[in-house]
C-alpha cells in the first residue's frame, strides 16, 4: 500500500486533519487491520438481515 500524507478524521461536530508521520502511520496500521476483520459483503448483508429479523419478533 501506499505511504499516506494525511488522514481525514470525522467526528460528531467537527473533523481533523492529522498529518504528522507517526500518527498517520498509527491510523493506516488501524485501518488495516479493520479491513482484514471485516465482513466480505455478503456476509454483512446476511448478518443485518438477520439482526433485522430478530428485532421483528
Amino acid at each position: 500500500m501506499s505511504k499516506l500524507d494525511f488522514v481525514h478524521v470525522e467526528l460528531m461536530t467537527s473533523d481533523v486533519y492529522v498529518e504528522d508521520e507517526v500518527s498517520v502511520a498509527e491510523y493506516s496500521a488501524a485501518y488495516d487491520v479493520l479491513a482484514e476483520l471485516a465482513y466480505p459483503p455478503e456476509r454483512s448483508r446476511e448478518t443485518i438481515a438477520g439482526l433485522m429479523e430478530s428485532l421483528k419478533r
